[in-house]
């Protein structure tokens, strides 16, 4: 089983090797198209030029910000051909049962930057709305009725509280949530007292965090013809953001306890890894795109509780090797369940 996992790594800083994979059995999947994409301020000017022009003009800090950091997408358009052939070698004439959109990445971790993070979400799951839209075209002109998923995924660095979280599960964010806030409390330059952690809105924004130091050391060069605002934010940046045509996730570690965590360490301990699935509506009333099935949710491998990662002070520890914990979902296929009319 292992021989036929393929897939492809990514790094997400030039000098140190961080980043995250997309792998999968080639004996179930074909790879149609693999790409990837920075989550920074030149996806931003790209596709969402309305969104980029706002705070070119009123939030030139965050403008900054975004034109620093070195985040990345990483997208796979995958065919998939059922369990039938697990095993065995897949037959050449095998009929493909739908097609599932991944997405992986591992978002900016600065604590306080959750308005960062929330603007990375929206750009994520919009590239691979994008890839819906054109994939659902082309099944459209060849005359197939097979059903597109979306499962996205990755080292999120907000919580459930985060503003970016409920974007991807309810479609909106709106402009009086908390991330706003909490985000006016960090710019580029800033130094925090967290090297990593969620954007867990429960915690206070009254603290202020005002001593300028070094920047964590970006590799984009993209704010190369940007002037680095002095100071911090005069201008809190506010508001509502939506995904492409009432897109939403589903969160599939929703069934974990609060007692349950990713990362445990002295400053922060919570869930910030996450594995969302979404079934996207038909893009028009005429689109009725393999609409009778949709993702589910069938099961995860508890993660271990707070109590054992602190036998060990913290982790990376002994028994628990890596900083983060491993997240493993199993999901399905069924039948969309019928509309109950109130």
């Amino acid at each position: 089983m292992l021989r036929s996992l393929v897939g492809s790594e990514m790094c997400i800083r030039d000098r140190v090797k961080d980043g995250f994979a997309i792998v999968y059995s080639s004996r179930r999947f074909e790879c149609v198209s693999s790409f990837k994409l920075p989550l920074t301020l030149a996806t931003l000017r790209q596709n969402h030029p309305e969104l980029s022009e706002e705070l070119h003009a009123n939030h030139p800090h965050l403008e900054y910000d975004l034109s620093k950091v070195v985040s990345v997408g990483a997208y796979t358009v995958l065919k998939d051909y059922g369990g039938a052939f697990e095993g065995t070698t897949r037959p050449a004439d095998a009929k493909a049962e739908r097609y599932i959109l991944v997405g992986n990445t591992h978002l900016f971790y600065k604590p306080f930057a959750c308005h960062i993070r929330a603007i990375q979400a929206l750009m994520h799951a919009t590239v691979l709305h994008r890839e819906y839209e054109k994939l659902v075209a082309t099944l459209a002109t060849e005359g197939s009725d097979l059903r597109v998923h979306m499962v996205l995924s990755g080292d999120c660095n907000f919580t459930t509280m985060g503003g970016a979280h409920q974007l991807l599960v309810k479609g909106t964010v709106p402009a009086d949530h908390e991330c706003w806030n909490k985000g006016s409390m960090f710019w580029w330059g800033v130094e925090d007292e967290d090297e990593e952690g969620g954007d867990d809105t429960s915690e206070s924004t009254e603290k202020v965090a005002t001593t300028i130091s070094v920047a964590a050391t970006p590799t984009s060069s993209e704010g190369a013809s940007l002037a680095q605002p002095v100071g911090p934010p005069t201008n809190i940046f506010r508001k509502d953001l939506s995904l492409p045509n009432n897109l939403k996730f589903t969160n599939t570690q929703d069934g974990l306890t609060g007692d349950s965590c990713t990362v445990f360490g002295d400053h922060f301990s919570g869930i910030i890894d996450h594995i969302f699935v979404a079934s996207p509506p038909p893009l028009s009333s005429n689109n009725h795109q393999g609409s009778e099935e949709e993702v589910t949710t069938l099961g995860i491998v508890p993660l271990p509780s707070m109590e054992e990662l602190k036998a060990d002070v913290g982790i990376p520890s002994s028994t628990y090797p890596s900083d983060h914990v491993a997240i493993i979902t199993e999901v399905g296929f069924r039948r969309r369940r019928a509309a109950v009319a109130e």
